[in-house]
């Protein structure tokens, strides 16, 4: 989810409905919540592509909701949706691949509460979090309890 939303704004920028501090905004905001941003790269551009034909936005073209600011769906006509030529998608994917660091952050299990740089699985769901991160999305993460943090979404 977090790789499709910069791609999406990378998309929308395409097509001229946002502009470079919409996309930017979006890769610091998702980089700030320690999720990933950029396409693996293990994958390919046709692989991404193969992969989003069988989505269930994917009848004739990809059909998907684009930002024109950051945190605002860009209005056509009167629906949100939006379908992208997979030559758009294909660039977009370009821009976020060119982006993307030499190395690969190394995911690795938390083990003491202290390690602020290191994760956390959600107690509930089992969603994996930065640590960091959970205790700044979620101030009632209690200290007290190392490793016990609800994610966002099973959050009280």
């Amino acid at each position: 989810v977090a790789i499709g939303m910069v791609v999406s704004a990378e998309i929308a920028f395409l097509m001229g409905l946002c502009d470079e501090t919409c996309v930017r905004e979006h890769y610091d905001f998702v980089q700030a919540t320690g999720l990933p941003a950029f396409v693996p790269s293990s994958l390919t551009i046709d692989d991404v592509l193969y992969k989003m034909s069988f989505d269930k936005h994917h009848v004739k073209k990809p059909t998907m909701g684009l930002p024109s600011t950051m945190g605002t769906f860009a209005k056509n006509d009167d629906s949100f949706a939006f379908e992208v030529d997979e030559e758009v998608i294909a660039q977009a994917l370009q821009a976020n691949m060119d982006k993307r660091p030499e190395s690969e952050p190394t995911i690795r299990k938390a083990t003491n509460d202290s390690a602020a740089d290191l994760i956390a699985a959600c107690v509930t769901c089992n969603t994996v979090a930065p640590m960091m991160s959970v205790e700044k999305l979620a101030p009632w993460a209690s200290r007290s309890q190392p490793m016990q943090y609800p994610c966002m979404c099973c959050a009280p």
